[in-house]
């Protein structure tokens, strides 16, 4: 869960993830969400950038979740041919 958040700490640090394969150890990931959640799962493929078949694989409401990320955490997503990646 991710109440709360501080929306300039999780744009900063979305920031420096772009484009990297994230991996993590840690229970959440770098938003708060469970490693092991459909959310968490999102957020990374968003990282690197992914399709919307791809995304519903691990959330069919996935489109909740991209409106969590931009209402929740201030991040921002970009389309692009078909591409959806966070923008830096």
């Amino acid at each position: 869960m991710s109440i709360n958040r501080d929306k300039n700490t999780d744009r900063f640090t979305t920031k420096s993830l772009i484009g990297e394969k994230y991996i993590s150890k840690e229970i959440c990931n770098w938003l708060g969400h469970k490693n092991d959640s459909g959310a968490a799962n999102i957020d990374r493929l968003l990282l690197v950038g992914t399709t919307s078949d791809e995304l519903k694989k691990y959330r069919s409401s996935f489109l909740e979740h991209l409106r969590h990320l931009k209402e929740e955490h201030g991040l921002t997503i970009i389309e692009d041919n078909g591409i959806l990646k966070l923008k830096a």
